[in-house]
């Protein structure tokens, strides 16, 4: 009698796969077996036993999956049964850039690309590919070397002060543009402490610039997915990766507060991961870039763990992580004095910079009075872009300038007021596309795709020339007391055109949701998500509910507001229901907790904002209620001014204009 062939094994699988028997995907944090099952997935060490399970309970556990709704980690990649499945019926899972009856331009697959800034009506930059990725050092992670004076594996106050670690990059900024900028710091810190009535901190123990690091293994072991994931390549400029331990602290609270930014709100900064196709691994790089130069900026690093203790009193009311916050809050005021004395001028506005822009992202919506503390910023921005030495600014002043706009793009749609940017020299300056250097730059970072896609904004990179078209529009409109001028009746159209080609700009499918059967269209490197209804699966080509979310609801603005356009026109409402649909799945979860990536939810806040006002139906509104109430769990500070603003549009209490609350 033949013996039964044996189940297929995985040598290298996770711990509760092989616990079950089974056969681990190995996919890295998290497989999608683990994520399904709801069990909590780490990876053993070489020669570590793992016990198994009784098949009595494997058995019970697959019976009740069926019954169930799960959601799978993003991936970057389809999974192995698509492959499959695709080559047993010869498919190919390359898509063709007439998708949809060649109605859609989908943006093919490219290796890093550069741009050409002519020959466009719109000034957009065109994709084009270059021979070499300049992600392709990445793959052999090295160790920092505590030896060289660039590379600290601990924070010492006096050495930061004294020591020159960067070379300049601008030589014509000067200490004028620093006092500047620590002067607009200095007033957004004051003024955050006196809005949200915080008392200053003179008694709070700061240990956190000791020489000796006292972080464990034991306390490393906290985070396995992230040592899964992590492959850090270490260098001077940029780090992919960094690795949560890369600044060494002393306290237990303040590695709980630098854990609380590095898990949380790094992500509400940036909800896109950069995909790094020849490692396979994924990175944040706002937050490489802000813990990179928090190594070596203690002013940043003091903001860093007060939105870290900040992000932990809003999950647990622990009254002694206010405290900290607020003792953080008065330790980055205390820095900014000393920090006007650093000898490296270049390495220290970039940290001022960053600090000041991580205060305004966490604080500008809940207060009016953030546009002042970011005239400094936009003034430095305006004397680089101005200049001839353009080429020479580091990747910080790049990511910093795109940082400004995402906020800038937000504020002039968003409030009543808008942003720092009032005039259209200002904003023909500062919000563009991108200069083929930056773009590159960009590019390298992970911030824009091979695609095209921007993951900080969220959009494609080319849709900065469309918001800044609209952001003008709205300048005259609120001149004007909400008239628009005969004049610009032309140039509405215009932009709503230009718009309207931003829709044709396909990843996966522009319909968001789609089957399985329909990954086909699927390019590797787009960040998919899975999700399974009963026997059911279907997929969130979240590039597409992005891109698509923000292009659509301002064609929506531009209706309603200059066309004057009423919610129940045929040509909002159609809008509406599209827009939408990208959350409709939600009517299946009841916690936002069941999501695999809630981070990404907070992408399209605006759009949803702006649809809602525009919502008549009932059953619509009460899943945008329920969309806010998800994302604010997670961290969204203005979800709560969201549904006022809603209710009252819905009670026909208000107009539809949206405040001047930034929807960030």
């Amino acid at each position: 009698m033949m013996a039964a062939p044996r189940r297929p094994y995985s040598r290298q699988g996770c711990r509760e796969c092989k616990r079950r028997k089974i056969k681990c995907p190995e996919e890295k944090p998290a497989c999608s077996t683990c994520v399904r099952l709801g069990k909590s997935c780490s990876y053993p060490l070489a020669g570590e036993k793992v016990l198994r399970i009784s098949r009595r309970l494997i058995r019970e556990e697959i019976e009740n999956l069926g019954k169930s709704t799960h959601f799978l980690p993003v991936q970057y990649d389809v999974p192995k049964r698509h492959l499959q499945s695709e080559n047993n019926g010869g498919a190919s899972a390359s898509p063709s850039n007439n998708v949809s009856g060649g109605e859609q331009l989908s943006p093919t697959p490219t290796p890093t690309p550069s741009i050409t800034t002519t020959g466009n009506s719109n000034n957009n930059p065109s994709f084009t590919p270059v021979q070499n990725d300049p992600l392709t050092n990445e793959s052999a992670p090295t160790v920092a070397n505590s030896q060289e004076p660039g590379r600290r594996s601990f924070l010492n106050i006096e050495n930061l002060i004294n020591n020159n670690h960067n070379e300049d990059h601008l030589d014509f900024l000067n200490g004028t543009d620093l006092n500047m900028l620590t002067n607009d710091l200095s007033n957004l810190v004051n003024e955050i402490m006196e809005f949200q009535n915080i008392p200053f901190q003179e008694d709070f123990q700061f240990d956190f610039f000791g020489d000796t690091p006292t972080v464990t293994p034991q306390q490393q072991q906290h985070h396995p997915q992230q040592q899964s994931q992590q492959q850090p390549s270490y260098d001077d400029e940029f780090i992919i990766n960094v690795p949560i331990d890369y600044i060494k602290l002393k306290r237990k609270h303040e590695i709980l507060y630098l854990e609380q930014f590095y898990n949380n709100f790094a992500n509400i900064i940036e909800p896109f991961n950069a995909y790094h196709s020849q490692t396979k691994i994924t990175s944040n790089p706002a937050r490489d870039i802000i813990l990179k130069t928090a190594s070596t900026e203690p002013c940043l690093l003091a903001a860093v763990l007060a939105e870290g203790a900040k992000t932990s009193f809003m999950k647990y009311k622990q009254p002694e992580d206010e405290k900290a916050y607020g003792a953080y809050l008065t330790k980055c005021l205390k820095l900014l004095e000393p920090a006007k004395e650093i000898t490296n001028l270049n390495a220290n506005i970039e940290g001022v910079l960053l600090t000041l822009l991580l205060l305004t992202a966490a604080t500008a919506t809940s207060t009016q009075q953030w546009r002042p503390h970011l005239t400094g910023c936009k003034d430095l921005l305006l004397k680089i872009s101005t200049s001839n030495n353009t080429a020479n600014i580091s990747k910080v002043f790049v990511f910093c300038k795109y940082w400004f706009l995402s906020i800038e793009i937000l504020a002039g749609l968003s409030t009543n007021i808008g942003g720092t940017l009032q005039t259209d020299h200002e904003i023909d300056r500062l919000m563009s596309c991108g200069s083929e250097y930056e773009i590159g730059i960009l590019c390298e970072l992970g911030i824009i795709t091979n695609q095209g896609f921007n993951n900080l904004m969220g959009y494609h990179n080319t849709c900065i020339s469309c918001f800044r078209d609209l952001f003008k529009l709205l300048n005259r409109y609120r001149l004007n007391d909400g008239i628009t001028p005969a004049m610009d009746s032309l140039q509405n159209m215009k932009v709503l055109s230009d718009f309207y080609q931003q829709t044709t700009i396909v990843y996966i499918d522009s319909k968001g949701i789609i089957p399985e059967s329909g990954l086909h269209k699927y390019t590797p490197g787009l960040p998919i998500e899975e999700i399974r209804v009963g026997e059911k699966s279907f997929w969130l080509s979240w590039q597409d509910i992005s891109h698509q979310s923000f292009v659509l609801s301002s064609i929506i603005l531009i209706l309603t507001r200059f066309y004057q356009l009423e919610p129940t026109n045929p040509n909002v409402s159609q809008l509406v229901d599209k827009i939408v649909s990208f959350i409709h799945y939600l009517h299946n979860f009841s916690d936002v907790q069941q999501h695999a990536s809630p981070f990404l939810l907070l992408m399209i806040q605006w759009p949803l904002l702006i649809t809602g006002l525009q919502t008549v139906r009932e059953e619509q509104q009460w899943l945008l209620l329920k969309y806010f109430a998800m994302v604010g769990q997670i961290g969204a500070a203005t979800a709560n001014v969201s549904v006022k603003m809603l209710k009252k549009q819905w009670k026909g209490t208000s107009s539809f204009e949206v405040g001047d609350t930034l929807i960030y």
